[in-house]
């Protein structure tokens, strides 16, 4: 065999190479791992308030996590709120039954007895 003479610019080239793969790599892991939290219900309220039209925002709760929240409406309606990266996700929540009884409701032809 013929003997290879490694200088230390090989040796620190090699270290350096090694020492930045680690660490880019623990980076990444770390950033994936990083929970971005809903801090407050008012964020929670103005994200609602901004995705869902005609949404007016009553009251809102967060989740002791901060990943997740609910918003309520004045008129009843509720929309589940959640952070996807640095953004804030908002959707409405549905009960297929009660937009079934919310549709014959306002269908009904009005009578002078109150509804139930």
């Amino acid at each position: 065999m013929i003997p290879i003479a490694l200088g230390p610019a090989v040796i620190g080239a090699a270290v350096a190479a090694l020492v930045a793969s680690v660490g880019g790599i623990g980076w990444a892991a770390v950033r994936k791992r990083r929970v971005i939290r809903i801090e407050t219900a008012e964020e929670a309220a103005e994200a609602a308030q901004a995705q869902l039209p005609g949404f007016a925002v009553s009251g809102a709760v967060v989740g002791a996590d901060g990943r997740g929240a609910l918003a309520v409406a004045d008129d009843g309606r509720v929309a589940a709120v959640k952070r996807v990266g640095k953004r804030i996700a908002v959707r409405e929540v549905t009960c297929g039954r009660c937009a079934r009884r919310r549709r014959e409701f306002s269908s009904r032809p009005a009578t002078g007895r109150s509804a139930r």
